[in-house]
């Protein structure tokens, strides 16, 4: 099985994360997809084009799943210093928690997009209703009337989750407001409640079903030979992604 180490600079520099918390992403991608050391999938040949056209989904929404994951554990890990709060910074806190939300529902989006490749409806709508009120949070954050803050005594405080869910037009009475570090330590616990779900779905429910395939087409990408030419450094194309999307963009200074 191909490690880690022969992703793109995302999934290698990241790798310690990946396997404590979603350590099946490894093993489905470095027995199914691997990386050709410019960032695309390796070729299977002889694989049915139809089976390969689902593999390639296959690792645009796993990655794609892995990247929301990883910036949700980035904002969630900002720290905001105590004291006189400027315009600036009030508006990269909010920039904050609109993004966090806007990845949660970018991932459950791509998680059930990538189960529906080979689970049945039944299947895939009875397993996303685990994160179901992660996403009715986000719907209310992204899509509702603005949250109520309020900053006092050196301290941003934001409002609780439950009563976000409650909020309607002209409806601000009792916002029940938790602090700013509390409200990073709800990020950090639904970012985690995410990994817990993705790590369930990728062993009980897509592991099986990528095993089968692989027996069945007696797929080894163990002997392929990777030099990763995916690095975040100056002048050097970079591409996105082991999905190989084609996308790829310069960089100007390192990452």
């Amino acid at each position: 099985m191909i490690k880690l180490e022969s992703g793109d600079f995302l999934e290698r520099y990241y790798k310690d994360f990946i396997r404590e918390k979603i350590p099946s992403y490894e093993l489905i991608w470095g027995s199914f997809i691997g990386n050709d050391g410019n960032c695309n999938m390796i070729t299977i040949h002889g694989f049915p084009q139809s089976e390969n056209d689902k593999r390639l989904n296959l690792s645009e929404y796993l990655y794609t799943c892995l990247e929301s994951i990883i910036c949700m554990k980035e904002i969630s890990e900002q720290k905001m210093d105590s004291g006189e709060l400027s315009i600036s910074e009030y508006l990269i806190l909010i920039n904050l928690k609109m993004a966090f939300d806007a990845h949660v529902g970018r991932f459950r989006d791509n998680a059930k997009n990538l189960m529906k490749l080979y689970l049945s409806c039944s299947d895939v709508d009875y397993n996303i209703k685990d994160i179901s009120d992660l996403y009715k949070e986000r719907c209310a954050v992204l899509h509702g009337i603005k949250i109520p803050y309020e900053y006092k005594d050196g301290k941003f405080y934001t409002t609780k989750t439950e009563v976000v869910l409650k909020l309607k037009k002209s409806n601000w009475d009792d916002p029940k407001y938790l602090d700013n570090e509390e409200y990073f330590k709800h990020m950090s616990n639904s970012t985690n409640r995410i990994c817990d779900f993705f790590q369930s779905i990728l062993i009980k429910a897509m592991k099986p079903v990528i095993d089968k395939i692989i027996d069945e087409h007696d797929i080894d990408l163990s002997d392929f030979s990777i030099h990763p030419n995916c690095k975040p450094y100056s002048g050097i194309s970079v591409c996105y992604g082991s999905a190989g999307s084609g996308f790829s963009s310069r960089l100007n200074g390192e990452v």
